[in-house]
């Protein structure tokens, strides 16, 4: 399974070198009434669970790229 601190790591890195999402970021603000520190942490949160995911998306099509590769080898 994934580590996910890796992910608030980045996450956060993203957001103090100023590289938003920008929709994210609207959105973040929106839902945490304009308050910005709030919006930091729910952006940094949220921003965290989409990059484990695109993660988790890249295992997969990589392992079944992998099984493709193999199954095509054992057919030669």
């Amino acid at each position: 399974m994934f580590n996910n601190e890796k992910y608030y790591l980045e996450a956060t890195k993203e957001f103090e070198s100023g590289s938003l999402d920008e929709a994210l970021w609207s959105k973040s603000l929106a839902v945490n009434q304009g308050s910005e520190r709030k919006a930091k942490y729910s952006y940094i949160n949220q921003r965290a669970k989409e990059l484990q995911k695109e993660a988790i998306k890249e295992s997969i099509s990589n392992k079944l790229r992998n099984n493709a590769v193999i199954n095509f080898i054992k057919s030669q």
